[in-house]
């Protein structure tokens, strides 16, 4: 097949004050074994080197637009959105490096199964801790109520599928517009993970961080809409109190009566919808996040945590969990 022939790949990159990383992602695009693209980069108001950074490319593929003022990242993307000529839109980040077959690999499994209209990859944590991503429809779902499915810039889309959903980022969810846009799609399409890592992921100190409240806020909000699909017999109260429970933005503050309340609750939850076991699973993953924040708690906690047959963690995470108590009170 020629190279002419390919679909083409627009790949979207907001950046914002990127330059100390920048390079080195534009790098990863350009350097890509895909070669039919068109590399998006929306300067959103940046006072620092980044249009240096981003002329100093002698590259026809680069297509730069600039903000003078910025306007936020969910209006860059949805500019680069709109801007978009290729088949497929690939995400990226203007401070992460995507892997010499990211593409390629995207493109090929996209074109084999035409069913699929969001496509992530697994990942590489280049400062943090990589976790494993679910690879099936109904497994990235329920995995939304513990984290998101996707690492952001691993995503590519299927361009025909966002124009004729009008599907856009929502300026409403500013600061969780990814979470946001998952849970919007989980009904129109099917969406997958690649089982392979083809992007190193940065984390940082970023306006995530720097806007935990707001964050918390909206995650909250966005779970409890996703509770009253996924589990209708739950009451509005209950569905709020689990949403705020599998929110890991908005619990700052344990205690032993917080733990023993939430189990019970956990209980009730599990009793009222028969003990599902895609719930089970996520009500398991959420007492493990929330026990890693308070190893301490772990050995007082151990009878109450044995009783209940829908909590397993293993021994590898059994032993985790009274390391890190060790480490922390010696």
């Amino acid at each position: 097949m020629l190279e002419a022939s390919y679909p083409l790949v627009s790949v979207v990159m907001p950046v914002h004050n990127g330059a100390l990383f920048l390079s080195d992602a534009i790098k990863s695009i350009l350097k890509q074994t895909y070669h039919h693209f068109e590399l998006i980069i929306i300067n959103d108001g940046s006072n620092d080197d980044t249009e240096g950074i981003v002329n100093a490319f002698n590259d026809s593929r680069i297509k730069y637009h600039v903000y003078t003022k910025q306007q936020g990242i969910v209006s860059a993307l949805n500019y680069g959105l709109t801007l978009a000529e290729g088949a497929f839109i690939a995400r990226m980040d203007a401070d992460d490096i995507s892997l010499k077959h990211r593409l390629a690999k995207q493109v090929e499994m996209l074109l084999n199964n035409p069913d699929i209209a969001i496509l992530g990859t697994q990942y590489i944590g280049i400062n943090g801790r990589s976790r494993a991503l679910p690879i099936l429809h109904e497994d990235i779902i329920w995995h939304t109520l513990n984290a998101s499915p996707f690492v952001h810039p691993s995503v590519m889309f299927r361009t025909s599928f966002l124009r004729l959903n009008k599907i856009q980022y929502n300026t409403d969810y500013q600061f969780a517009e990814d979470l946001a846009l998952w849970v919007e799609c989980f009904s129109l399409t099917l969406m997958a993970n690649l089982d392979e890592p083809l992007i190193k992921y940065r984390y940082h100190d970023g306006t995530h961080k720097k806007n935990m409240e707001q964050v918390a806020k909206l995650n909250t909000k966005i779970k409890t809409g996703l509770i009253k699909k996924l589990i209708p017999v739950l009451n509005a109260d209950d569905s709020l109190r689990l949403a705020i429970c599998l929110n890991r933005h908005v619990t700052h503050e344990y205690s032993l009566l917080w733990f023993k309340s939430t189990l019970a609750f956990f209980d009730k939850v599990l009793l009222e919808t028969g003990g599902a076991i895609r719930l089970q699973q996520a009500l398991n993953n959420c007492v493990w996040f929330h026990l890693t924040a308070k190893p301490g708690l772990f050995l007082h906690l151990y009878k109450e945590l044995k009783i209940r047959g829908w909590i397993y963690l293993g021994v590898r995470k059994t032993m985790w969990l009274i390391l890190k108590r060790l480490v922390k009170y010696n």
